[in-house]
Parts: structure tokens; C-alpha cells; sequence
């Protein structure tokens, strides 16, 4: 396992810490295997503690819908989600965000559960399979004010294809308001996303991580800011 969560700023009226967040991507539902005939379906799981880790870890496995283990079409659906490759508190109205980028053959997404909720209130952004096979998207993901200053949008890490994608928040379309790319071949761009407001901005820039990206040494890495300036213009 490994810790995964991130926290938005506390109010600075607030003394009560976050909760955490522990992450297994990897972890495989033994119910599943022992009852469908001994096939593994590596889900992933998460697990909430209160801010002292003094009571029993709530289990979030949002990936455990049979009927949605394995598409018709004999593609894998939930059964390969990897459930908490990324994870982290939103900040809005108590809602949860777990990366899932094996969901869809790969394709990626993901699930937006509200803290304290039965796993019947459960929110997925899958974007399509036909148009993202093989993209893992959400391996990374972020929350902020990029396009709106009222409405929060998500980031979307997608490294392998070297894309970060951003939704407007609850989306049922499936597709992404804009998309941010970096053209360099094996930089791994959309490793890692962080949010960043600069002071007197009411719109928030993303910094987006490209581990492998080479220039003038091999896998030197590289940093990039994005400023917003509202609505889908986003400059690096």
C-alpha cells in the first residue's frame, strides 16, 4: 500500500485536521476469485482514517460491481481499474476523488464518491474507450478553479500519452473541456499535477510534471506552469 491522498487548504479558522487517505491500486477482490471460478480482478482499494488513525479504516472498493467486471465485448472494464493510483480530497462539499486509469481497457478515469456515503452515490468520468484505449488517464489528477472562478474543474493525468485533461466538475459527457500536451515522445508528461493559486488571482494555474522529458541529458525531467486565464485558455 501507499499513502496517495492529497489535502486542499485547510480554512485558516479551521483546527481540525484532514483525514487520511491509504491506497492499494493493486489490491485484488479475494470474494471474486474465490466465486468466479478463481479469475483475479486487480480493482484497487482505498481506506479513510480519521485525522489520530484512531478508528477502524473505512474501506471504499468502488470497483466491485460484478455486472461491470468485464465488458460483453470481452474487454476489461472494472476488473483492471487500479483504484487509488491517485487519490485526494477535493475540497468541495465533502466530495473524494480516486484515480483509476486500468478502468475501460485502459483507457482510464475517475470516481468521485462523497465522504460518508453508501456505494450507491458514486460518480464516474470514463472517458471513451474507442477514442482513449490505452491512454491511463487519471494515473494523476488535481482539482481547481481553471476555467471558472465560481465552478471547480479536475485534472487528469494521462502520461502515457503524454496529455493532461481537464473536465468541468461532475461531468457526464465523458469528454474533455480542453487538453494540455507537450508533443516530447517519452516524457512521461501528466506524471504529476499540482494546483497553484498566485497571489491576487481568482483563478487557479496547474504545474504538470514530465519526469522522462530529455533536452540536453537523458530523463532530465522538466517543470511545467500553466497560467489560467479562464474559460479554456490555459498558457505555459
Amino acid at each position: 500500500m501507499c499513502e496517495s491522498s492529497q489535502h486542499p487548504p485547510l480554512p485558516s479558522n479551521s483546527t481540525t485536521p484532514p483525514p487520511t487517505k491509504i491506497c492499494a491500486h493493486r489490491w485484488k477482490d479475494n470474494y471474486l476469485n474465490i466465486h468466479l471460478n478463481g479469475i483475479s480482478h486487480m480493482n484497487g482499494i482505498c481506506y479513510q482514517l480519521n485525522s489520530s488513525l484512531s478508528q477502524s479504516a473505512r474501506k471504499i472498493p468502488a470497483l466491485t460491481i460484478r455486472e461491470r467486471l468485464v465488458n460483453r465485448q470481452r474487454y476489461a472494464e472494472f476488473s483492471m481499474g487500479g483504484l487509488g493510483m491517485s487519490a485526494m480530497f477535493s475540497g468541495v462539499s465533502g466530495y473524494m476523488l480516486f484515480g483509476a486509469p486500468g478502468m475501460n481497457d485502459w483507457s482510464g478515469g475517475v470516481v468521485i464518491e462523497r465522504d460518508g456515503t453508501n456505494t450507491n452515490d458514486i460518480h464516474y468520468i470514463e472517458p471513451p474507450r474507442s477514442s482513449y484505449q490505452d491512454f491511463q488517464i487519471g494515473s494523476s489528477l488535481a482539482v481547481g478553479n481553471y476555467l471558472f472562478k465560481s465552478t471547480k474543474s479536475i485534472a487528469l493525468g494521462a502520461p502515457r500519452a503524454g496529455k493532461v485533461l481537464i473536465y468541468e466538475w461532475m461531468d457526464k459527457s465523458n469528454h474533455p473541456v480542453y487538453t494540455i500536451e507537450d508533443g516530447k515522445v517519452g516524457s512521461r508528461f501528466g506524471s504529476s499535477l499540482l494546483t497553484y493559486r498566485f497571489a491576487n488571482r481568482y483563478l487557479d494555474d496547474i504545474i504538470i510534471g514530465a519526469p522522462y522529458f530529455s533536452a540536453n541529458y537523458v530523463n532530465e525531467g522538466r517543470i511545467y506552469v500553466f497560467k489560467s486565464r479562464g474559460i479554456v485558455n490555459l498558457n505555459a
